[in-house]
């Protein structure tokens, strides 16, 4: 008989433990912060949340005279990872626009250069699609990805910049203004490491942003990001 006594008085130990253990998780949740609750729902989750900052290089690509301007990026977005790829929609500012370089060689006392620049604004909706090409060995095994990311964005605003003074642009569909909204694709590479990646990659602008009829003008250029996300 004691035989059977044994595994009956081992259960009720057994769901006796479970009981307390389930108690004191459920005293200790509710004691615990709102914020410490964001934190181990953020963890559990196989979405989390992600910052980015960075630079980049665009001009327009309709004439010689536009060169490269600097401007910077930075922006919010989701993660998703999955074991071979990654999705992040976001939402972004994206400082754009070109300098505007033009040589007069034939100018009264010598050659005359005149140096501008376009700064054209955007907030911008990226879809970035990556996927693992291989792992690289700093640290540990970390993946390295290929890039594509869809864009759709809308110009805040525009500005024409001289060596005199600033002047705004009309955003629109006239033919001495910009337009409202613009389009395209970037595609890149990226490491991570640990919750950081690095990205480098292209800015292809699809949309005519010329209002002039026979004149193809989009905006172009390289950039480089370093996104955090937190609780990965």
């Amino acid at each position: 008989m004691k035989t059977i006594y044994y595994p009956i008085i081992l259960l009720i130990l057994t769901v006796s433990v479970a009981t307390a253990q389930n108690n004191n998780t459920t005293v200790s949740q509710e004691n615990d912060s709102g914020w410490t609750r964001f934190i181990n729902k953020m963890e559990l989750s196989k979405w989390k949340p992600g910052v980015k900052i960075g630079i980049n290089f665009n001009k327009f690509t309709s004439a010689d005279a536009y060169k490269y301007r600097t401007g910077y990026n930075f922006g919010l977005f989701a993660d998703y990872t999955g074991k071979w790829f990654i999705f992040q929609p976001g939402i972004n500012y994206f400082s754009k626009g070109t300098r505007i370089i033009i040589e007069y060689p034939e100018y009264e006392g010598g050659p005359l250069i005149t140096n501008s620049a376009i700064r054209y604004n955007f907030l911008e909706v990226p879809l970035r699609f990556g996927v693992t090409i291989f792992h690289h060995h700093i640290g540990c095994a970390q993946p390295v990805r290929l890039n594509a990311t869809p864009y759709f964005a809308y110009a805040l605003n525009a500005k024409y910049a001289s060596e005199y003074d600033v002047s705004k642009i009309n955003l629109g569909k006239g033919e001495n203004e910009l337009p409202q909204l613009d389009y395209g694709i970037k595609i890149g590479i990226s490491a991570a490491f640990g919750t950081f990646e690095p990205s480098f990659g292209y800015d292809f602008g699809l949309n005519n942003i010329a209002n002039k009829v026979g004149i193809s003008n989009k905006n172009r250029g390289f950039y480089f990001t370093v996104a955090l996300v937190f609780g990965k």
